[in-house]
């Protein structure tokens, strides 16, 4: 549930605008109507309540730090992140996020949204390789994921895609008829460590959409260098406040999303990440 959170209000980027994305709007009650944010209203119920404890850091930096620990947490790699995402209440227009009803020309619909995000197609594949651990289909379409999902472990692994390479998932089987994407489905359903790297790289760069924010590399390769370049000189204590602030928000806001999502999963019996 936290993971289709964080994903869902980053999903709402449109590259040819620079409009919407990750900037926790999808706690707005108008964007939770839309069809697609169905049963995130619980995810945002359950998250305010902490977040209202550490007001520097912002809800867009919030969920997708969420996200990541509920990842992370299901036995998945650690994603980089980086703060600094600014809250917004404007919502997006529906139909933006992927529509899991279309039938006709649904790889098309698939491309579509990827090249609206900016993202490449092989990130974009990637990133439904958490469909399994993030529950997707349980609040969208109870049926199938009761039939087709719910008996897996939730665990992060490359097994969505080893599941469709073999047929077991007939919903999202129109996806293999897709040259360019069987082969990169077949890639990550053979080699779970290929997958994985794909993975930490799309959901970094899922999380940063509509932002202007460097990844945590660039981040850091920018620190370094001033580093390197104030050598021997006082930096400016401002800077150095910032930054001390920054950092702590971050890491007190990952001790406390994470502690708190293990002993709630716990109490709850793991209902879902």
């Amino acid at each position: 549930m936290l993971i289709r959170l964080a994903f869902n209000d980053a999903l709402t980027y449109d590259a040819p605008t620079n409009t919407s994305g990750a900037n926790g709007s999808i706690r707005n009650k108008k964007e939770l109507a839309h069809e697609g944010n169905k049963g995130l209203q619980h995810a945002v119920d359950l998250l305010k309540p902490i977040k209202e404890k550490y007001p520097n850091l912002s809800y867009a930096d919030f969920f997708q730090l969420a996200g990541m620990l509920a990842v992370e947490a299901a036995g998945g790699p650690t994603i980089p992140f980086t703060p600094g995402r600014k809250d917004s209440w404007s919502f997006p227009p529906s139909g933006r996020l992927p529509d899991p009803t279309i039938a006709e020309n649904a790889t098309a619909h698939l491309r579509a949204v990827a090249e609206r995000l900016g993202l490449p197609l092989r990130q974009f594949v990637a990133l439904m390789g958490v469909h399994k651990i993030g529950r997707w289909w349980r609040d969208v379409q109870p049926p199938y994921f009761h039939q087709f999902y719910a008996p897996g472990p939730l665990k992060f692994d490359n097994s969505y895609f080893k599941d469709l390479v073999s047929g077991k998932l007939p919903k999202d089987g129109y996806l293999l008829g897709d040259l360019e994407i069987r082969q990169i489905i077949e890639t990550f359903a053979e080699d779970e460590a290929i997958f994985t790297a794909d993975y930490v790289v799309a959901h970094e760069a899922l999380s940063l959409l509509g932002t202007k924010l460097p990844t945590a590399r660039e981040a850091a390769s920018a620190a370094a260098a001033a580093a390197a370049a104030s050598e021997g000189q006082a930096l400016a204590l401002p800077a150095h406040a910032q930054v001390a602030v920054g950092v702590a928000a971050v890491v007190i806001g990952a001790v406390v999303v994470g502690g708190w999502y293990w002993r709630r999963r716990r109490r709850l019996q793991a209902p879902g990440l």
